[in-house]
Order: C-alpha cells, then sequence, then structure tokens
C-alpha cells in the first residue's frame, strides 16, 4: 500500500468518525425536571409546548397511559414528552393543564439487563 493510499484511508477514517460521533453526541432537551415545574395547572397545550416543543407522543383517552394517571379523568388527550434520562407526561381538559405527572427514567446496569432478558 502507498503512502498516497494510506493518507486516503486515514483521512477516510477520520471524516467517517467524525460524522458518527456528531450524529450520536447526545442533544440538548427541554424535557427536564426544571421545565416540568414550569408547567402550572390551566395552562394552553401552546403555553406547555413553548416551554417543551412539540409532544413525541399523543395519548388518547383510553389508551394506556405510560405513568399512572386517570384513565378515566376528565381529561380531552394526554400528551408525552420523552427523552432518554426524563419523561413528563400532560393532561388536558378542555385545551387546559388538569394533570401532570414527570419523572426520571431508570437506569439498569448491563449486569441488571442480562438477568432481565435471562429471567433471573
Amino acid at each position: 500500500m502507498t503512502r498516497r493510499h494510506l493518507l486516503l484511508f486515514g483521512l477516510l477514517a477520520v471524516t467517517v468518525l467524525g460524522v458518527g460521533g456528531w450524529l450520536l453526541w447526545p442533544r440538548p432537551t427541554a424535557i427536564t425536571q426544571a421545565n416540568a415545574h414550569r408547567i402550572q395547572h390551566g395552562m394552553t397545550r401552546q403555553e406547555v409546548e413553548a416551554i417543551l416543543g412539540r409532544p413525541t407522543k399523543e395519548i388518547r383517552n383510553g389508551e394506556l397511559p405510560l405513568l399512572m394517571m386517570p384513565d378515566d379523568g376528565p381529561w380531552d388527550n394526554q400528551y408525552e414528552w420523552n427523552c432518554p434520562e426524563f419523561i413528563i407526561l400532560v393532561a388536558f381538559e378542555d385545551g387546559r393543564v388538569c394533570t401532570l405527572e414527570s419523572g426520571a427514567h431508570v437506569r439498569e446496569t448491563i449486569l441488571e439487563r442480562v438477568r432481565r432478558w435471562l429471567h433471573l
């Protein structure tokens, strides 16, 4: 292999690693406990979206919510804001926040994950 080939291979490897690192680097998120505390009862969905951004999921009445919120509650729709570290669930009644649940995702270790997979 010539010096030119090595240089091209090195340049390609650095480019692939750089682009891969950029794509996989964690992005900042508005889905945090601090922002969950900013959500107040009576806020509109637009006000909540101004703080958290667009919801990651809409849960219609009758669907099983991820967090324990009243499934037969008076709410119209429930929206979920989810990121790898934190989740926020907001229920709206007549277009206004009526219920809010939030919490951190529980991180399991690799050993705990293997035990769960093996049902141990």
